[in-house]
């Protein structure tokens, strides 16, 4: 056998696994590459409903506070709010124009819900519904709203960015807790004495935040190694120790409005300091998210 034909032999073997291992290199990077520029659309889509979500809770607390003191508190304030939901709504619908393959679309009934907004806007300022109603109807659109994000959190293959995402999800969701806090707060502060469920539930609101941002915590210490750090940072910040007194108020008051003292104004001006600090820190995991798809991406190209 010529020595050609046996270095044949002997080399094919080792360029075709050679070719092999290659292609499955490249093929994985394509893959990777896929994965991070889905995260990349999913962290801007996260990014429209978060906002939208925003601006419906602070929507929600106002009306509800308009409506409990039976049109004196917010009276000034909600026709601004709800102009700037009303943008937030435009940019999530121009949103999902553009992207078609959007998880949001599931959610068939949040359309239906948008499009009575302005008739519940003016029943509202005709004093027609009561705060469980409106409550209600606010809180539907919300919750689709979560459910379309956590849908675009668990859309992502790649684990890590997919851990990340939790982050911002779970915090997302203590912000709903604190918004509906809030709105609980803003409804029996208005009144004489908290309503039995108002003050219940107000209780509730409080222990349902402490859970998530600790979900939060788990899910941060897996990606950034510091889910304490991260956790005792949110409960010692200046908003959350503000709100805390205004809490203790209330509870050692039993849901007494009058002996707690506080001006609802207040207790909704204290309570959405905290709920754009948890705001911040939402936009900080979105934006953690981002930058690491946006790495990662570079390293497939």
């Amino acid at each position: 056998m010529k020595l050609r034909t046996l270095m044949f032999f002997v080399l094919a073997p080792v360029f075709a696994i050679s070719g092999f291992l290659g292609w499955q290199d490249i093929r994985h990077l394509t893959h990777q590459a896929r994965e991070s520029k889905a995260a990349l659309i999913a962290a801007s889509e996260l990014e429209t409903l978060a906002n939208l979500v925003h601006e419906l809770q602070k929507e929600r607390g106002m009306s509800a506070g308009f409506v409990s003191s039976s049109g004196q508190n917010f009276a000034g304030a909600l026709p601004a709010q709800r102009t700037v939901t009303d943008a937030r709504i435009q940019a999530f619908l121009n949103s999902l124009a553009a992207s078609p393959d959007s998880p949001a679309r599931v959610e068939e009934s949040l359309f239906a819900q948008l499009a009575e907004l302005a008739d519940w806007r003016a029943r509202i300022d005709r004093l027609e519904v009561t705060v469980p109603e409106l409550a209600v109807y606010y809180t539907g659109q919300i919750n689709t709203l979560l459910k379309a994000q956590a849908d675009f959190s668990h859309s992502m293959n790649n684990v890590e960015l997919a851990q990340i995402a939790e982050v911002g999800l779970y915090v997302a969701r203590a912000k709903e807790a604190a918004g509906l806090e809030r709105a609980m707060g803003a409804t029996g502060l208005g009144r004489e004495r908290f309503p039995p469920n108002v003050y219940d539930r107000f209780i509730e609101f409080g222990a349902v935040q402490e859970n998530h941002l600790g979900m939060a915590a788990t899910a941060r210490d897996v990606t950034q190694g510091d889910g304490s750090a991260f956790l005792s940072s949110l409960l010692e910040s200046d908003a959350h120790q503000a709100l805390n007194v205004m809490r203790e108020q209330i509870r050692s008051s039993n849901g007494a409005a009058s002996a707690a003292g506080l001006p609802a104004q207040d207790w909704f001006q204290a309570s959405t300091d905290w709920i754009d600090h948890l705001r911040a820190e939402e936009t900080n995991a979105l934006q953690v998210l981002s930058n690491r798809a946006t790495s990662v991406l570079a390293t497939t190209q």
